[in-house]
């Protein structure tokens, strides 16, 4: 199972706006703080639509499963890079969720 690893700064409890953490959704501003305070429904909505925002088409059958602890991601995708796209923009949404990446890599 992959963890979130602790980005600069870490220890600071203020919640950060700037692009990197705020996407669109239907129009409307999504933060992280928007989702862990709206349950985890909103949470699997918001991974996919960061996943489907960045990287289009490339990861199909995306799937995202959300417990109180962690997220699990399953789809398929072409390339190995593509997966590892799929993770961290995920790892943007989810906070301090643990993240298993089981996204399937076809090649060919």
């Amino acid at each position: 199972m992959n963890r979130r690893l602790p980005e600069q700064g870490a220890g600071s409890q203020t919640h950060h706006t700037c692009d990197r953490d705020a996407f669109y959704q239907g129009g409307k501003t999504i933060t992280p703080r928007d989702v862990k305070t709206n349950g985890t429904c909103d949470l699997s909505r918001a991974v996919r639509d960061r996943i489907h925002q960045q990287l289009g088409v490339r990861v199909y059958d995306l799937e995202v499963e959300v417990s109180p602890e962690s997220v699990v991601l399953s789809g398929r995708c072409s390339t190995f890079y593509t997966k590892q796209l799929a993770q961290h923009a995920a790892l943007d949404v989810i906070e301090s969720r643990s993240l298993d990446n089981r996204i399937q890599v076809h090649v060919g």
